[in-house]
Parts: structure tokens; C-alpha cells; sequence
């Protein structure tokens, strides 16, 4: 594999906040075996994301990555048109948001066209939240 684009859609992303809903066995799995603290900062990580999405629908890539001896070759360029074409064919969505932690990613993101939509920290780490609408 040299890459691929974890995302969420529009219509999951509009659901995201409509119920509160208690661990399941798997969750509470992952809080033994990664401990307390840590599913303690994945949270505070979720709701700092959903604190800074957009308002209106939209796809979130959550995860972009491209193999590193791939890296350069059009991969991550290629993973992002086709997010934006599935963008643009979806009647609901608004556009594509994602986040970094990283000012080269962000750069990385403005030259294909995203606006950083907000910036926030979490634990000394900043965080980019950026968004490029259809």
C-alpha cells in the first residue's frame, strides 16, 4: 500500500453529536490495554475536534498518509481530488475539513486550496483546523 484516506462522511458527521452513547465492551478493551490516561486524551482530542469542525456538512479526512518512499510522486495529491470529487457528488456536503498538528502539513494543505478554519492547543500541541469548501 503507498497510501490511503481515512474519512468520515457528511451524513456520519451530522449525526456525530445526536446521541450519548455508554462504552461498549471493545472501548472499555482498549482503555485496559492503552490506560485510563490515554483514552482520557483521545477524548479530550474528539471533542476538541468537534469543537472546531464546520457548521454545515461535510467529509473529514481523519487520517491522510502516504508511505514515505512514495511521498512526492502525486499520491496524497491523487487521495485528496478523489475526497473532494466524493465531495462534490454528495447532494449534503459543504465541502472537506481535516486537522494537523503540524505547520508543514498545514502548508501542505493550503497549496491545494484550504483555509485554516480555526487553530486550537491540546496538551502544548497546536492544532490546525482547516477546510476547503466545494
Amino acid at each position: 500500500m503507498q497510501g490511503f484516506a481515512f474519512i468520515t462522511t457528511p451524513e456520519k458527521s451530522k449525526n456525530d453529536n445526536d446521541i450519548e452513547m455508554m462504552p461498549t465492551s471493545s472501548e472499555e478493551e482498549l482503555a485496559t490495554s492503552i490506560g485510563e490516561q490515554a483514552l482520557i486524551r483521545i477524548e479530550a482530542y474528539s471533542n476538541l475536534k468537534k469543537a472546531n469542525k464546520p457548521p454545515s456538512p461535510h467529509f473529514y479526512i481523519n487520517i491522510l498518509a502516504v508511505h514515505p518512499q512514495s511521498q512526492g510522486k502525486g499520491i496524497g495529491r491523487a487521495l485528496l481530488a478523489k475526497v473532494h470529487q466524493m465531495s462534490e457528488e454528495d447532494p449534503i456536503s459543504s465541502g472537506v475539513a481535516l486537522d494537523t498538528q503540524s505547520q508543514e502539513n498545514a502548508d501542505y494543505y493550503q497549496r491545494f486550496g484550504y483555509d485554516i478554519f480555526s487553530t486550537a492547543e491540546l496538551e502544548n500541541v497546536k492544532n490546525w483546523f482547516m477546510f476547503q469548501p466545494d
